[in-house]
């Protein structure tokens, strides 16, 4: 066999190997809340939590730990039907296939078994719809974010931050 023909060979077995784990990093069915749920909520359930969520459960699998996250909607009010289609077409360069993601509200039996909940608020807060939890679960709100739809590369670089970190504080706690 040449070495050109091994080397395409290899291409394509690695290509394969790669599309194949893509599913993986998909958040297509969150339908089912994981065991020890780390739950993003933002106003439309569709964005800037879908985003903070794939890109934690990409680096969770990563680093073995057992939490997982999902990304839900502030309000039945704010919560959009679908991906927008730029949010699907950024999301998909990073390996994460959201177009058949279909955002839901947070319900209260998610909030009260969440291990952690994140919001993520508009930049505008007299937009913002009501949002409640629950009494019993604390919520860390990650401030002054803003529109991924305006600016994907700047919320990117800003949630990707946190998220690393609060990934690095949970493998901490794993012991690893």
């Amino acid at each position: 066999m040449s070495k050109f023909r091994h080397l395409s060979r290899a291409v394509a077995v690695a290509g394969l190997a790669f599309s194949a784990a893509l599913p993986a990093l998909a958040q297509t069915d969150d339908s089912v809340l994981p065991a020890r749920a780390v739950t993003f909520v933002c106003s439309y359930g569709s964005v800037k939590s879908l985003m903070a969520a794939s890109r934690f459960n990409f680096l969770a699998e990563k680093r073995g730990i057992p939490e997982r996250a999902v990304s839900r909607a502030a309000s039945d009010a704010t919560v959009h039907t679908s991906v927008p289609d730029p949010i699907v077409k950024a999301l998909a360069t990073e390996g994460f296939k959201v177009a058949d993601y279909r955002p839901r509200t947070l319900t209260q039996s998610e909030a009260r078994t969440a291990v952690k909940i994140v919001y993520i608020p508009l930049e505008d807060p007299t937009q913002e719809p009501k949002f409640q939890a629950s009494p019993t679960q604390a919520v860390e709100r990650w401030e002054g974010i803003p529109s991924a739809l305006r600016d994907y590369d700047t919320v990117k670089r800003m949630l990707y931050s946190r998220i690393d970190t609060l990934v690095d504080d949970l493998a901490k706690g794993h012991g690893k």
